[in-house]
């Protein structure tokens, strides 16, 4: 932990290199430790730090490890997370819209029997973002109304906020 925050402090100063090779430090120690936790951390660091710097071949690398472990652990949470922000990097970034339905598909099934609704409307959310974006705006209204719904039945002010905008990017 102690090397994961050092190399934020690293990050916050600009001091990229340095920034990498101490989360690589702070992996090979997650890995040592076989702490879980803090390996899918630092592969989503590392995701996140090579996909804003534009070098998606390492960002995608990152994130296929990050997805292989939380294969490897069995926690269906964790995967399905990492399966929406695949979705988001192959949509957004590798321009892949089917790919990206294709991998919220799959989150979605995880999740079926899940009581995390937060998780259920951040795939539905990008369901309909991307429906939207590809011309779909009738499905994606339609999926915005269910998420609507889920915020309602969960008492989510904020949420159901973030749906009446959204709803009105659409064309409601």
């Amino acid at each position: 932990l102690l090397l994961n925050n050092l190399s934020l402090v690293y990050y916050k100063l600009g001091e990229m290199h340095r920034y990498v090779e101490t989360q690589m430090q702070a992996l090979d120690h997650a890995v040592e430790r076989s702490d879980y936790g803090h390996q899918l951390r630092i592969y989503r660091n590392l995701h996140i730090y090579f996909r804003e710097t534009g070098n998606r071949e390492l960002a995608l690398q990152y994130m296929e490890r990050a997805v292989e472990l939380a294969e490897e652990s069995g926690t269906e949470n964790d995967l399905a997370s990492l399966l929406i922000s695949r979705a988001v990097f192959h949509d957004r970034y590798l321009s892949q819209p089917d790919q990206a339905l294709s991998y919220l598909q799959e989150a979605e099934e995880l999740l079926e029997s899940t009581t995390d609704y937060r998780l259920q409307v951040r795939i539905l959310s990008e369901r309909a973002e991307l429906l939207r974006s590809r011309g779909a705006l009738d499905r994606s209204r339609e999926i915005y109304r269910q998420v609507y719904s889920i915020g309602a039945l969960n008492s989510n002010s904020p949420m159901l906020l973030a749906v009446e905008v959204r709803q009105r990017d659409v064309g409601q």
